[in-house]
């Protein structure tokens, strides 16, 4: 449909990876009836593709405190030639960053403070950006084979502490020197898209049903929300090709410069309010007949077609304005009841009137 949108590095086939573990479960099963804990039916790791936005991969684990690490390795199979793989500090190990080495692909990826190497040469400032000041040297690493691999360690020292205290990062690249630090900096901060993914599966598709219990029945409630994730998507990727002067991105910065965007939201509320009743409406041998045998030009040729009668002031987000942050109100009373009709009368001046029977 020629809809795809640029990467958050130019020149580079991206894919930004990450895991998620599903939120506790209500306590149907027997074994958990006198448990007090959280009951964690598993964890995912998803890879996305931020060129067309869709989840291209998808591992997942029934044992909701297993390591997560050996997972990575799994990733490794989907590693191809040129591409640059995005992640945080939770994927900083030396097999996970040598098995992206030797596919001849890149990385950007968080350093984690288990994670050590020998500095080679002197740190040098190189940069400066909208979070902080960056630096740049050499890190040898050492695998347990006795293998070496030199990174470059880029490191930002930011102007405001994260949420978790931190006041700088340390990135580790093996992309070449032609790729400026300061903009390996800002590639690494795309690493929101994913995390806007998550949210959009938890929210808007309810990726996480609490009553599924079995691993298995919640990992598949979580996989179905994943391939309809990628529906949507492929949705508004037709809707990106035919109203281009509509974005499909709901990141804020899109939103406070004016130009409209498509809701993730009211796309999938739509589908959801009109599939029952076209399920009813039309068999299920019609959408069979229709459908099933497209080949996929064709298939992007209808959805095209389709997306020209879409009314796109329906699906619009609402503008987002930023907010001045609200003092918290300091409670005058705490533990006690009152009357809401009698507060009601005494704004109005009014003495409070005893109920009629």
């Amino acid at each position: 449909m020629n809809a795809t949108l640029p990467g958050p590095l130019p020149g580079y086939d991206v894919r930004i990876v990450d895991g998620n573990c599903l939120s506790g479960t209500q306590h149907r099963l027997k074994e958990l009836r006198t448990l007090g804990d959280a009951a964690l039916p598993g964890h995912t790791v998803a890879v996305l593709n931020p060129h067309v936005e869709l989840v291209e991969d998808l591992i997942v684990c029934e044992d909701g405190h297993a390591n997560q690490k050996p997972l990575y390795i799994q990733l490794l199979e989907q590693v191809r030639r040129g591409q640059c793989w995005i992640a945080d500090r939770d994927y900083s190990t030396l097999d996970f960053l040598f098995g992206i080495a030797e596919r001849n692909a890149y990385f950007v990826i968080r350093q984690h403070g288990v994670l050590r190497g020998t500095p080679v040469g002197h740190r040098r400032r190189v940069d400066r950006i909208d979070t902080g000041v960056v630096y740049e040297q050499r890190l040898r690493l050492i695998d347990a084979h006795g293998r070496a691999l030199v990174v470059r360690r880029i490191t930002v020292e930011l102007d405001n502490p994260t949420r978790d205290g931190d006041t700088e990062i340390h990135l580790l690249t093996n992309l070449p020197e032609k790729v400026p630090a300061g903009r390996i900096a800002e590639v690494y901060r795309s690493r929101w898209q994913i995390e806007t993914a998550f949210a959009k599966l938890t929210t808007v598709l309810k990726c996480e049903l609490n009553t599924l219990g079995y691993p298995d029945a919640a990992l598949f409630g979580f996989s179905l929300a994943v391939v309809m994730y990628n529906a949507v998507s492929t949705v508004l990727a037709a809707l990106r090709a035919t109203h281009p002067e509509v974005e499909t991105r709901s990141d804020r910065s899109s939103a406070s410069g004016g130009k409209l965007t498509f809701s993730f939201y009211y796309v999938a509320d739509e589908i959801r309010g009109v599939a029952r009743g076209m399920a009813i409406a039309v068999p299920a041998e019609h959408w069979t007949n229709a459908f099933a045998n497209l080949t996929p030009k064709q298939m992007a040729k209808k959805l095209l077609w389709l997306a020209r009668q879409v009314d796109v002031k329906q699906f619009l987000t609402n503008p987002y304005r930023s907010q001045k942050r609200r003092k918290p109100k300091k409670m005058t009373t705490r533990g006690g009841h009152v009357s809401t009709h009698r507060m009601l009368q005494q704004r109005k001046g009014n003495p409070p009137k005893p109920c009629r029977h």
